[in-house]
């Protein structure tokens, strides 16, 4: 199963939540959003953050996928999704 989650679903998890523990490899601050790129399980992640985001390259970030925008796709060559 292939999990997929858009880039503008991701939040900072708050502190008294467990999140995505993830290191922020590249930062692109645009003013009104902030884009921080991760990898996880080999692939590589773009979260999106409203405003701009106090993320540094190679901080550790916490970030929750919001759960009701999680789709699921079969692993095989014609990806098709999985209806949950």
């Amino acid at each position: 199963m292939v999990l997929g989650v858009r880039p503008e679903h991701f939040a900072a998890a708050p502190a008294e939540q467990t999140g995505w523990q993830v290191t922020a490899q590249v930062v692109e601050m645009l003013g009104n959003e902030t884009f921080i790129y991760f990898d996880m399980a080999g692939r590589q992640l773009i979260a999106r953050m409203a405003g701009e985001a106090a993320v540094e390259v190679g901080q550790e970030v916490r970030l929750l996928p919001g759960q009701a925008h999680l789709r699921f796709f079969e692993p095989s060559a014609d990806g098709a999704r999985i209806r949950t």
